[in-house]
């Protein structure tokens, strides 16, 4: 048998953490996650198979967009 969980006190939402691991406040949970995504998503790897798509160019609008609340915030 498969436990429902609620999901709503878990995890990351709205691009903020709702919960303190051991002695890391959740201020600091949250800067480690965002450091997390940039590292994995900015590797360099990645973003050169990005830059070289053909769907790339035709989402760039979008893609802009995103960027800009990913670093700058809503």
């Amino acid at each position: 048998m498969t436990e429902s969980v609620d999901q709503t006190d878990a995890a990351i939402h709205d691009e903020r953490a709702h919960y303190e691991i051991g002695d890391l406040t959740a201020e600091l949970v949250e800067r480690k996650w965002h450091e997390a995504y940039r590292r994995f998503y900015l590797r360099p790897s990645r973003v050169w198979r990005k830059a070289t798509s053909s769907d790339t160019w035709r989402r760039l609008p979008q893609y802009v967009s995103e960027a800009r609340r990913f670093f700058l915030g809503r």
